[in-house]
């Protein structure tokens, strides 16, 4: 509808996964670079994390389009299955026939394919998306894919890519066989303010745009409303161009941002413990605890599960979670830059 008047060949903010406009933030390089370490160094398994809309499809999409051809890959991604299910999908997806195989079976022939694909000088790649899903008991049947290895090397990489609830479930009791066999683990962040902005303008450039159509003031408005999630900037960019072309206006300002949000708006709650220095990004007259940094602060007007996943980034549960990836990815850091030293 907006499209012509603001002179875009197409709408800049689908939600829609769309590699034209792919936007990789210095977390996206992170993580990638991490992904393609953990897979060319045969690691086993690979671990990345991160909330609701932060960009993980985009990640996963960047990995399977840069990933060595000497690479083959099952991806995994209707994650409600059982361990049979799991492994004909394996199967099936690396071009195997899985008809009327038993379990123990299908072990045996995607040992089989594996053994020849090390023979070829060839690596097999199981990424698995939404692995926040999984059950206990398929979680346990990838950790005993990982012993198909040989002396020097893993036969197979497996690759988990979930919501933070996959770390909760990684560290239960009964899954610690598997948790002491990640190797690589990423926790992905929103986009910064500054990573904000540069994702408005990329779109708006692939879409057709030559000029701003988002005065500074607003994108700041739209960081701290969608708390730099790429998903919900995506949707609230797309309302407030909608809003400025039925004003008839040439450019989207804060106060039109902040009327688009309130329209959208979810009632807040405080949170106890919220920060006294507010959010530069924030209205004027918001009060400091929802203007910084630990408030739950207004949500976009979104299906109520998404609501409540977006609530739990305040809690103390995800700060541990955050702080235990951090110092995982810390960990990380010495062998990848070895790594690096020797590859490059």
């Amino acid at each position: 509808m907006y499209t012509r008047t603001f002179g875009l060949r197409e709408k800049p903010f689908t939600i829609s996964p769309n590699p034209r406009f792919l936007f990789l933030s210095r977390h996206h390089l992170e993580a990638l670079e991490h992904l393609r370490y953990g897979i060319q160094e045969r690691m086993g398994f690979v671990v990345v994390t991160g909330e609701v809309g932060t960009g993980k499809t985009t990640l996963l999409r960047s990995l399977l389009e840069s990933i060595s051809s000497e690479t083959d890959t099952a991806f995994v991604f209707n994650t409600r299955i059982t361990a049979k299910q799991l492994l004909k999908q394996i199967l099936t997806d690396l071009g195997l026939d899985a008809a009327g195989l038993e379990k123990d079976e299908m072990v045996e022939a995607l040992n089989e394919f594996l053994l020849r694909q090390l023979g070829a000088s060839r690596n097999t790649v199981v990424v698995i998306d939404e692995a926040q899903n999984l059950g206990a008991e398929v979680l346990e049947e990838l950790r005993l894919l990982s012993n198909l290895e040989t002396s020097q090397a893993k036969l197979l990489q497996i690759v988990l890519v979930g919501q933070p609830e996959l770390n909760a479930l990684l560290n239960l009791p009964k899954l610690r066989q598997l948790r002491q066999r990640i190797t690589v683990m990423y926790h992905l962040q929103p986009l910064s303010l500054e990573e904000t902005g540069e994702y408005i303008r990329h779109r708006l450039r692939v879409a057709g745009s030559e000029r701003d159509l988002f005065t500074p003031e607003a994108v700041q408005g739209i960081h701290y409303y969608a708390r730099g999630f790429p998903r919900l900037v995506n949707i609230l960019c797309d309302r407030a161009l909608l809003a400025a072309y039925a004003d008839d206006k040439t450019q989207v300002d804060r106060p039109l941002v902040d009327e688009v949000q309130r329209e959208m708006e979810v009632p807040f709650t405080e949170t106890a413990g919220a920060t006294s220095t507010p959010d530069p990004s924030a209205p004027p007259g918001l009060p400091v605890a929802a203007a910084g940094g630990n408030g739950t602060g207004p949500l976009l007007a979104l299906p109520e599960d998404l609501q409540t996943r977006l609530r739990k980034l305040d809690g103390i549960e995800d700060d541990v979670k955050e702080i235990r990836a951090t110092l995982k990815n810390l960990e990380n850091l010495l062998n990848f830059s070895l790594w690096v030293d020797r590859n490059v």
